[in-house]
């Protein structure tokens, strides 16, 4: 008994320290470039299919400035802070965007990006400014 009560302390520390993010990447590329900090992210591809995550930090009222842009395929890019998940655009091959969102609270910002098949020759950058 003391030993599983061992075993429970120690799955739940790695936990701790570790943190559970609902969101995860998971995909498949070739020639992908990527870069994720606090306050900047950025993801360059010659194919991509599946989900990249970047996890960024802002303050309330700040704003994730984002552009985009890809040959062919199809992207959805969402916004999710905590429990909530929006989509904030979508962009089929051919296109490309820029614009802007406002964040409405202090924490943790996920920025999903997914592809549902191969999209070729993207290129996709955020920013929280503000």
């Amino acid at each position: 008994m003391k030993r599983l009560g061992m075993i429970l302390l120690a799955l739940a520390l790695v936990f701790a320290l570790t943190g559970c993010s609902a969101y995860r990447s998971k995909y498949r590329a070739v020639g992908f470039v990527h870069s994720n900090t606090s306050g900047e992210s950025f993801m360059d591809f010659f194919e991509f299919e599946g989900t990249m995550v970047f996890k960024m930090k802002c303050d309330a009222g700040q704003v994730l400035t984002y552009t985009g842009k890809l040959e062919t395929g199809s992207v959805t890019v969402s916004l999710a802070q905590g429990e909530e998940k929006t989509e904030i655009f979508s962009l089929s091959g051919g296109n490309e965007l820029d614009g802007s969102v406002e964040l409405p609270d202090k924490g943790t910002v996920y920025v999903i990006v997914e592809s549902p098949e191969q999209s070729e020759n993207g290129s996709f950058e955020f920013r929280i400014d503000g």
